[in-house]
């Protein structure tokens, strides 16, 4: 059941439409605070929506900047963003729409700058989002937790850095798999958790199993990461230190010269070749409970790529391929980077042959 609008062309407009933002923020009745038809300098923000939230216990707006590209997100204190949304209207915006429990209203702003306040009771029932999340969904991690910090993937206030987004989402499937195989093993509570991550790098899972096992699990751990380059291991070993992560520390070497006497947990994602025997091997021998193993397939196809003399034509051109690749399996994937010219990632020092041409 809906009222009819009612529509006020008044001086005082806008104050009234902060007021009932006030109101509703202090009443906790917000719903959604929307700002829309931007006119301010930066040219590809679109929108800014507002949802309450509660950070560390006092109460906030959370603000997502909707970019063409992009969304940026900022938490504020109520005061503080009850000032930022009377600076942005209407130097910013033209346009503000804010829905709460009890009604909904709109505030627009004319070309020649005069407020319009529409209200219309509320024409359903509505609920608050939860505080933290506006759809819950389970994390493994926090981001508070300061390890990621120090690894760069989030900034001083704790906040996700947009470009480090993709290795966050990478954390936590990596940690939502290891929870899933580690609730499967019966492993002495009494006893830490051996854990070795052989090609750890700049350790992010790395610091990232330690802190599940020890912080989230409450169970003592000794984590090992194993790393060939010396000034990745020498980053992680300082940032261990400085993060007082007892149980972790970081070697130099491979799965070959370091092996541990016992582990429960052996990882090894990035094993190329032959390094993937060696690291299923060590954990077999070890006699750990879980092997989380990723083989690199590279070097594992590249000894089966020749490169015969040919006389074919090529890229519609006069002149001929004096060699070109010919792989074993069908529809290979390096043959295809190659005939492309492009080269594959890999973690080890890997190079495609520029093939000559005869004229």
């Amino acid at each position: 059941m809906s009222a009819i609008p009612s529509t006020q062309a008044a001086p005082d407009a806008r104050a009234q439409f902060l007021a009932l933002l006030a109101d509703a923020l202090h009443q906790q009745s917000l719903v959604k605070l929307v700002l829309a038809r931007h006119v301010g300098d930066e040219a590809d923000l679109q929108r800014i929506t507002a949802k309450p939230l509660t950070v560390k216990g006092t109460p906030s707006l959370q603000f997502v900047y909707r970019y063409k590209t992009r969304d940026i997100t900022r938490n504020l204190a109520l005061d503080e963003a009850l000032a930022q949304i009377g600076e942005w209207l209407p130097g910013s915006f033209r346009n503000a729409h804010l829905l709460s429990l009890a009604d909904e209203a709109q505030l627009e702003f004319s070309k020649k700058g005069k407020p319009m306040l529409h209200r219309n009771a509320a024409q359903q029932v509505r609920q608050v989002a939860a505080g933290e999340h506006d759809r819950e969904k389970k994390r493994y991690l926090e981001l508070s937790r300061p390890f990621l910090h120090d690894l760069g993937v989030t900034d001083k206030q704790q906040a996700l850095i947009p470009a480090m987004s993709r290795k966050w989402k990478q954390i936590n499937k990596f940690i939502e798999v290891f929870s899933h195989a580690f609730g499967s093993v019966a492993l002495p509570v009494e006893q830490p958790v051996r854990v070795a991550d052989f090609g750890s790098g700049k350790g992010y899972l790395t610091f990232a199993i330690h802190d599940y096992l020890s912080n989230t699990l409450q169970r003592p751990a000794q984590v090992t990461g194993v790393e060939l380059r010396a000034d990745m291991v020498e980053l992680c070993n300082k940032a261990a230190s400085h993060l007082e992560h007892p149980g972790l520390v970081f070697e130099q070497g491979d799965v070959r010269s370091v092996v541990p006497a016992s582990i429960d947990v052996m990882i090894a994602l990035h094993a190329c070749d032959i390094a993937t025997d060696y690291a299923i091997h060590t954990g077999i021998r070890c006699g750990a409970a879980i092997i989380m193993c990723s083989p690199c397939c590279h070097k594992q196809i590249r000894p089966q790529l020749s490169s015969p003399g040919c006389s074919s034509r090529c890229c519609n051109t006069a002149c001929t391929w004096a060699s070109r690749p010919r792989c074993s399996l069908t529809a290979c994937g390096p043959c295809t980077w190659k005939r492309a010219g492009m080269k594959p990632r890999c973690s080890s020092s890997f190079r495609w042959n520029t093939p000559t041409r005869t004229r």
